[in-house]
């Protein structure tokens, strides 16, 4: 009975450490007159378009006459600016360059409290950064995005079902040779 319960367990292990989803990751930089940055974003892919849906944005920072403000999280959609949080790889064409953004664009939110949006407005990319208050400062913007290797990222809810399953299979086993 114990060594068939430690070969369910170690069955149970080696599936969720190989039980992964692909998450595609992104850089991105910016720069414009006012304020710049730089960051990286998690993002899925839309059917089989070249929309990504941004689910985090990590590793970043917004330099401006203000000082420099680490970037602490996504905001949710239609939060800031009318945006979705859309990421367009490889772009599309634009005056300045590749556009990567639509019109809604991507939004995120700063240490000291401030918001900043990338979007593109007339075929310019543009970044507004604002206080959610009304006060904003829009700019032209150089933006520059990489797609990098694909990095394995765990799904939850599946290494969830999964091991309730292997529980409830063990329970079952269990009972029968009790009784």
């Amino acid at each position: 009975m114990k060594r068939l319960s430690l070969v369910l367990c170690i069955f149970a292990l080696a599936s969720f450490a190989s039980t992964s989803a692909l998450a595609d990751t992104f850089t991105f930089d910016f720069s414009g007159a006012f304020f710049s940055g730089s960051g990286h974003f998690a993002a899925d892919q839309i059917g089989t378009s070249d929309q990504y849906n941004v689910t985090s944005v990590y590793d970043g920072f917004v330099t401006s006459a203000l000082g420099t403000s680490n970037i602490v999280g996504l905001l949710g959609v239609n939060t800031f600016q009318g945006n979705d949080n859309i990421l367009i790889y490889p772009g599309t064409w634009g005056i300045n360059g590749p556009k990567y953004f639509n019109h809604g664009g991507v939004s995120f939110l700063l240490d000291g409290g401030y918001q900043v949006n990338l979007n593109d407005t007339l075929l310019f990319e543009n970044a507004v950064a604002g206080n959610g208050q009304g006060f904003n400062i829009t700019e032209l913007t150089f933006v520059d995005v990489d797609k990098q290797a694909a990095s394995p990222v765990p799904e939850p809810s599946s290494l969830t079902l999964l091991g309730t399953g292997v529980l409830g299979l063990a329970g079952v086993i269990r009972r029968k040779f009790v009784a």
